[in-house]
């Protein structure tokens, strides 16, 4: 019995043995693993803008969602909007027009079209993307509660009486990259004291 003993003794210590003999080799391969950095994910680039929704009623490459509960009208998709030349023709103003308190363009819009805002008293605040390159003639035509307005320095050109009756607004920076700005484009803002033009705006 003594002798069974001790070779049980043996066996169990060739075991742990070998047991710790594998853990420090694993331990060895762990620390000498050259480090490999992770790649970091590609971004999409069709994925869409998160501020615009999804389900916009298209007018050609561009679309608008007007949500009722903010009071706040959407516009998304690409290139220039449509000109339009009376206020029925346009696609939210009639049902929309007065009540609309602020805009938010998404990126891939790349000008304002004429008269597209005209005539929409209750627009207080607007979002332009680096993408646009024009605000067309009267796009704010008497847009009275029109406080302020940030223009992206991708804007080239400010159309006739972009601004026109914009009451309310007090203060607009006109960025270097304005090369041309159109007759009245500011006239009758009866409450505008401070216009810094960039250096290089027409």
């Amino acid at each position: 019995p003594r002798r069974r003993l001790e070779e049980e003794e043996r066996e169990n210590a060739n075991r742990l043995s070998c047991i710790a003999a594998q853990e420090q080799a694993q331990a060895n391969n762990v620390e000498s693993a050259p480090y490999t950095p992770s790649t970091p994910a590609t971004p999409n680039p069709a994925a869409p803008n998160p501020a615009i929704p999804s389900d916009l009623t298209m007018v050609g490459t561009w679309g608008w969602k007007y949500d009722a509960s903010t009071k706040t009208l959407y516009i998304g998709g690409s290139g220039a909007m449509n000109d339009y030349s009376v206020n029925r023709d346009i696609p939210w103003y009639a049902q929309y027009g007065q009540e609309i308190e602020s805009v938010v363009i998404g990126e891939g819009i790349t000008s304002i079209g004429e008269n597209l805002f005209q005539g929409c008293s209750s627009l207080a605040s607007i979002t332009i993307p680096p993408s646009v390159t024009s605000i067309g003639n009267r796009a704010f035509y008497y847009c009275s509660s029109l406080t302020s307005i940030t223009i992206p320095n991708s804007v080239t050109r400010i159309g006739e009486a972009a601004f026109h009756g914009c009451s309310s607004l007090t203060s607009m920076t006109i960025p270097s990259s304005v090369s041309s700005i159109g007759d009245a484009a500011l006239s009758r803002c009866s409450n505008l004291t401070s216009i810094a033009i960039q250096s290089g705006s027409a």
